[in-house]
């Protein structure tokens, strides 16, 4: 198991993960300052789509071409752009922000039409809760940690089954105090239970659904790295999961009042891998970007969150939509 050393930056190197386990996000290069949000569809409905794999040696391999062509790999949407959102949901008073529309398995998004949920603010005076550990797993080599640490967050913990890139960021933060870096893999991580306040999950989702190793399928991988985020999350901590799935696709694995796969999936987990009983409370927000005509969203480009008195619509030509999760377990 991991575990805190008063608060020393130490890069505990465990022997290689399981390659069957190994994880990490879609490549996105930003040459351009650009992300390519169309090619981020459902794999299973483009067999050509996508280049995701849970091979240690693919990450490895991309993460070194990086280095020498002074480039880095972000998907989906950068720090600043979710900056906004990450703020009012974990950097203040958490709980005021989840008891404005909290879902706890007693009614179905799908059944009420639901495609977003609206925010309150708390009449208690905010607390600063940006301390406390942070984990942001497939943490990979982009600058997200580290504006997240400059706002405050820390220590962040840092983790990618890449031996490679968790040298690399280990080295270009030269032991920076408050940031840590470990080589862990988040469907099955060495971390004890209850050992983060908040858990940050940019994307590291999606990226199970575009994995076209032979035998690993999407319900098994989201499952079992929730219930890994279960496991390790304190009572009264909070996960935050920027994503392109829709309530849809995502509810149905934190709710269980929702019918989906999940109940028929547990027929194809891994034979002797078990899942926790997860019992969620959850919230959520639909958010948006303006895009180009290829569907394409610019680094840094701001976000909207979609309302009644917001509708991209009518404020947008091209526009791209994502969905912010966030997570606590259910008080007993």
């Amino acid at each position: 198991k991991f575990h805190d050393q008063n608060d020393n930056q130490k890069l505990l190197e465990p022997e290689a993960p399981n390659h069957e386990n190994n994880l990490h996000h879609v490549h996105e290069c930003d040459h351009d300052n650009r992300h390519d949000h169309d090619c981020c569809q459902d794999h299973n409905d483009d067999e050509d789509g996508g280049v995701e794999t849970l091979e240690v040696e693919y990450w490895d391999g991309l993460y070194g071409a990086n280095v020498e062509e002074g480039i880095t790999s972000e998907y989906l949407l950068s720090y600043l752009t979710l900056r906004p959102f990450i703020l009012k949901i974990t950097g203040m008073d958490t709980q005021a922000y989840m008891n404005s529309n909290i879902k706890n398995n007693k009614g179905s998004p799908e059944k009420e039409n639901q495609t977003t949920a609206s925010t309150s603010t708390s009449s208690a005076a905010p607390v600063n809760i940006r301390s406390g550990r942070v984990l942001v797993p497939g943490c990979g080599d982009t600058s997200f940690s580290e504006l997240l640490h400059k706002d405050g967050y820390s220590p962040v913990y840092n983790t990618d089954t890449s031996p490679r890139v968790v040298n690399i960021m280990k080295k270009k933060f030269n032991n920076q105090k408050g940031l840590k870096w470990f080589i862990d893999d988040a469907l099955c991580s060495q971390f004890e239970d209850s050992f983060f306040d908040k858990i940050i999950d940019k994307s590291l989702i999606d990226c199970f659904y575009y994995v076209k190793d032979v035998g690993v399928h999407v319900d098994y991988l989201v499952s079992k790295v929730l219930s890994e985020y279960y496991r390790m999350l304190t009572s009264d901590g909070v996960i935050v999961i920027a994503t392109m799935r829709t309530p849809q696709e995502f509810l149905p694995f934190v709710d269980k009042s929702i019918s989906h796969s999940v109940e028929q999936f547990s027929t194809r987990r891994k034979e002797g891998l078990t899942h926790l009983p997860c019992q969620w409370d959850y919230n959520y927000i639909e958010i948006c970007t303006e895009a180009n005509e290829e569907n394409l969203v610019a680094k840094d480009v701001p976000a909207y969150e979609v309302t009644e008195d917001f509708d991209p619509d009518e404020e947008f030509e091209n526009y791209a939509t994502f969905f912010i999760y966030t997570l606590q377990k259910q008080s007993k």
